[in-house]
């Protein structure tokens, strides 16, 4: 057989594709990342490796990670054994295919190929041999930059580092070449997207300490996901390299690590009370095992997950969400006021973004929205009831109608309107409402 060989239809022809060659020492497992200048594998590896068909109950039980052929070279990967996941992604005439030759027990592949299609043409796979989703040199993310460029993005792991955590995420660069009637891919060059190491890892880490997110949505290229309960899965990253989730009906704890843009979960133990029909549980604990890219943007996280298998959606939690504060003072340029009664002046923020406003012998509502430390909350609406000469009650609400900024020291709270505007500082209450 033709080394060169790269029409589908003759491929498919032949009952048993097997590689003509064995494999260099580079095609193992992450070491080729490691040659200068990189292989060119691809001028003998054309064609779609046959493997073995996973066995029904293993894809039933796989199912929710498991594509169905949709596109010509979907059914002949099929046709060769192999499991579609992932995306198929489409720049032009170029696509990128992801396969898998096994799950392990969270579902998330074993064994996969990154074929590139032409056409109908294979123009080549990202590494020189099937990867391993658990070890260095395993593919996170493809990025296609154009028709006949693409980007990818490898794990990288050393010897001590744990399952959870690689120390550093390699990208290669490609180009696909004409090869008079075919094409090839050929990579071109690599860099790094992340640096290991205590300070890389302490200043990302530090990015996402101290931080709640609410998942929103799930997006894959088969489907949309919009979280019905967003309150009901939340993540909560601590200083100590854990995260806290709620996970619908029940709550957990594991580990997670941030390395430049690379996040991975680990060993997260939930409570297991059963929820009601129609949680979203067990697909949130499966896309959190399958995080490895994450990305922040203001006051929105995307997360990438394995092999371009989809992208969770989160929002930031403000801090003062759940929060209950009363007034303490009142400051400007021109001196402050002591509150004599602070329990006559509160302020409550609820999940849903809205405000309750304690105004003395008043009471009322709001709405606020923060981004970061900007606080704004819309016209407080109240009873009108004459609290007495002395009561702060007007200059309360609108010091809070004018707030612009906020910040959480410890156990106090400081809203400061814009310019001159009053200072408000209050002291947090935890007792239950």
């Amino acid at each position: 057989m033709s080394k060169t060989i790269s029409s589908i239809r003759f491929i498919i022809a032949a009952s048993a594709v097997i590689l003509p060659f064995c494999f260099n020492t580079f095609a193992q497992q992450g070491t080729w990342l490691d040659l200068k200048p990189l292989p060119s594998w691809n001028e003998r590896k054309r064609y779609i490796l046959q493997t073995k068909e996973i066995s029904p109950d293993e894809l039933k039980r796989c199912s929710v990670a498991v594509r169905q052929p949709t596109l010509p070279q979907d059914r002949l990967l099929t046709k060769m054994g192999w499991t579609l996941v992932g995306p198929a992604q489409i720049f032009g005439n170029t696509t990128v295919i992801t396969t898998a030759e096994a799950f392990d027990g969270m579902c998330r592949p074993l064994k996969f190929e990154n074929y590139v299609f032409v056409g109908n043409r294979v123009a080549g796979t990202l590494a020189p041999g099937p990867l391993d989703s658990r070890t260095d040199g395993a593919v996170v993310n493809v990025k296609m930059v154009a028709e006949r460029n693409l980007t990818a993005e490898f794990v990288r792991y050393r010897e001590s580092d744990p399952l959870c955590c690689p120390y550093k995420i390699e990208a290669v660069t490609y180009v696909i070449k004409p090869d008079g009637a075919n094409f090839l891919l050929v990579p071109e060059g690599k860099f790094d997207t992340s640096i290991g190491g205590e300070n890389r890892q302490s200043e990302k880490t530090d990015g996402l300490k101290d931080t709640a997110w609410r998942w929103e949505a799930l997006q894959t290229r088969a489907e949309k996901i919009t979280v019905p309960n967003p309150a009901n899965y939340t993540l909560k990253f601590m200083p100590d390299g854990k995260v806290q989730a709620q996970v619908d009906c029940n709550r957990g704890v594991g580990g997670y690590k941030a390395s430049g843009s690379s996040l991975t979960f680990s060993g997260i133990g939930v409570t297991r009370a059963a929820c009601a029909p129609g949680s979203l549980d067990s697909r949130f604990l499966q896309s959190l095992e399958a995080a490895r890219i994450y990305k922040i943007d203001g006051d929105a996280m995307l997360v990438d997950l394995f092999a371009d298998s989809g992208t969770m959606q989160f929002v930031r939690i403000s801090p003062l969400e759940n929060t209950t504060w009363r007034l303490q003072s009142v400051e400007n340029a021109n001196g402050q006021i002591t509150v004599d009664k602070p329990e006559n002046y509160q302020i409550e923020f609820s999940p849903n973004g809205a405000l309750g406003v304690k105004a003395d012998c008043n009471v009322g509502g709001s709405n606020y929205k923060t981004k970061g430390g900007k606080l704004t909350i819309s016209s407080i609406t109240r009873t009108m009831a004459f609290c007495g000469e002395n009561s702060l009650d007007n200059r309360f609400v609108q010091g809070l109608e004018k707030a612009h900024t906020f910040r959480i020291e410890g156990n106090f709270l400081l809203i400061e309107g814009a310019g001159d505007k009053d200072t408000l500082k209050f002291f947090r209450v935890y007792e239950q409402k």
